[in-house]
Formats: structure tokens, C-alpha cells, sequence
């Protein structure tokens, strides 16, 4: 009876993590750009990275005398690789090709905020005209993104400020997936290849190294015996 609970809660806990949603979330202001990774309801902060903590202040070392600078080698170059035949990056392209549209098509855009205005404190007309085709840029992507993407939560602004000097630009993404997704795209795409890898060495296996001979044994010349008298 233990068994079948423990398996249980093992069932459980996998159905739980494929469930499970990761993702970015990302955020471009005035106040710089921000980026997160998503694990489920957490976010964790990656860029900027959060300030360290101050610890105890160490008393200051006392500094050597400089060493007399010694002159640096050149680095030699690398030499370049002999390159492979390119039949199996050839093979390998429509599956590549095919696993990343269906990653297009399990992406999930939770949200997309966009928000554009143009300055026309210096040239009004200049604005006006950026306004328009920045209007026009936002109206034809809208459509591809909805086409392309499961979009959820849509804005897109733009507009004109013939006050301010400068444009302005605000950016708000999340972008998710499931971790049980990830694993059946991976696990799919990963067999494909391996399936054309195996066929491709055979089509084409390693050169053997080629056998170095043993050396000519030298022929032992006969000792000559003196005679006696």
C-alpha cells in the first residue's frame, strides 16, 4: 500500500513540474531595462543584478612595491579547423526548421504593452511624420504577432508630444511556456536527430587512421672469427 502512495505523490509531483510555467519578463522605461526569469509565480531578477551587501570592512593590506613589468608574449593565433562535410547540417536544417515552429506555436505571450511618443518640441513636423509611420509600423505588426503567437494581453500605444524634447519609448513583455512542452519538444526533435545522425555515419563513417609500418629490422652482418695458428 505504500508502494502505490509513494508512486502516487511521484505522479503528482511530475504532472506538477510539467505544468509548471517558465518564462522571461522583461520591461524597457526611462529607468533602464529590467529582466526576469519566471519559475511558476516567482520572479528572479537577473539584469540589473541586485547590489551586494556591504560586509565588515577589512583593514587595509599594505601594497608590495610593483615588480618590474616583464614583457608579454604575443599570443599565437589559433590555427583554423579543417571543416566537415555539411551534408548532415543539410539534413538536419528541416528538422531544426520544424522544432522551432512549433515552439512558436506553444509560446505563450502573456502580455506585450507597447507605448511610443514622439517629441516635437524642436520640429513638430519631424513628430508628426514619425508619429504616423510609427502608427502605421504598430498597425501592421499587431496582426503578425496574432497570427504568429498565442497573444493574450495586447496594448499598443502611440502618440505625439510636441512639448517634450525627445521620444519616448516603454516596453513590457512575459513570455511563457511549460516545462512538460519544453521536454516533449526537446524529447521529439532530440530522437529526429539522433535517427538522421545514425543514418548519416553510416552513409559516411570515420576515416580509419592509417597503419604505420614496423621498421625494417636491419640485417645482423656475421662476425668474422680470426684463425688460429
Amino acid at each position: 500500500m505504500t508502494g502505490w502512495i509513494v508512486l502516487g505523490v511521484i505522479l503528482l509531483l511530475l504532472a506538477a513540474i510539467a505544468l509548471l510555467k517558465v518564462g522571461v519578463w522583461l520591461e524597457y522605461s526611462a529607468e533602464g531595462f529590467v529582466l526576469k526569469a519566471k519559475v511558476g509565480p516567482f520572479a528572479i531578477r537577473i539584469l540589473p543584478r541586485p547590489p551586494k551587501k556591504e560586509g565588515k570592512q577589512k583593514p587595509p593590506e599594505r601594497k608590495k612595491p610593483p615588480k618590474p613589468p616583464t614583457p608579454a608574449k604575443e599570443p599565437e593565433a589559433p590555427k583554423p579547423k579543417r571543416g566537415g562535410l555539411p551534408t548532415l547540417a543539410l539534413r538536419l536544417i528541416p528538422i531544426l526548421s520544424e522544432a522551432a515552429g512549433r515552439f512558436r506555436r506553444k509560446l505563450v505571450i502573456e502580455r506585450l504593452w507597447l507605448s511610443f511618443t514622439a517629441g516635437g518640441s524642436a520640429d513638430p513636423a519631424a513628430a508628426a511624420i514619425l508619429y504616423g509611420r510609427i502608427s502605421a509600423a504598430m498597425g501592421t505588426l499587431a496582426p503578425l504577432l496574432e497570427n504568429s503567437f498565442q497573444l493574450k494581453d495586447r496594448r499598443f500605444h502611440s502618440g505625439a508630444d510636441f512639448t517634450a524634447e525627445r521620444a519616448a519609448l516603454y516596453l513590457h513583455a512575459v513570455l511563457t511556456i511549460r516545462v512538460g512542452q519544453i521536454i516533449a519538444l526537446a524529447f521529439r526533435c532530440g530522437w529526429k536527430c539522433l535517427r538522421v545522425y545514425l543514418a548519416w555515419r553510416k552513409e559516411y563513417p570515420k576515416p580509419k587512421p592509417p597503419k604505420s609500418k614496423p621498421p625494417n629490422p636491419e640485417p645482423v652482418k656475421p662476425v668474422s672469427q680470426g684463425t688460429e695458428r
